[in-house]
């Protein structure tokens, strides 16, 4: 919470406006109080959104763990070339990346292993 015995007028309203708020009455016609909490709701606004986008990038991530996890691992017994993908592939076992990945290169391996 913005104290605003922090703060001249002057530098609340510049905060204010340096945060992109449009104001519709000029500095004379804010008391410090009114300036202080407009400053608040602006940086609660910001801060519920950093907290959304935060939220929305940890599901992300928790959504690729969880896919990551289920795609299997592939055995191939040769070399080859696969022609939708434009990779090569050895001999071994590989877990692909995607999903996509995994089920182009099955028609390729020998084995699908769970």
């Amino acid at each position: 919470m913005t104290n605003p015995d922090e703060w001249t007028k002057q530098e609340l309203y510049d905060e204010i406006v340096a945060q992109g708020r449009k104001l519709n009455k000029g500095l004379n016609k804010y008391t410090k109080q009114e300036l202080a909490d407009i400053l608040d709701e602006i940086n609660a606004q910001a801060e519920g959104k950093v907290k959304e986008a935060e939220e929305q990038i940890a599901a992300a991530k928790a959504e690729k763990a969880e896919k990551q996890e289920h795609i299997g691992l592939l055995r191939f017994d040769s070399a080859g070339w696969c022609n939708e993908l434009g990779v090569t592939y050895d001999i071994g076992l590989y877990r692909p990346k995607s999903v996509t990945e995994y089920n182009i290169l099955k028609h390729y391996a020998a084995e699908e292993v769970q």
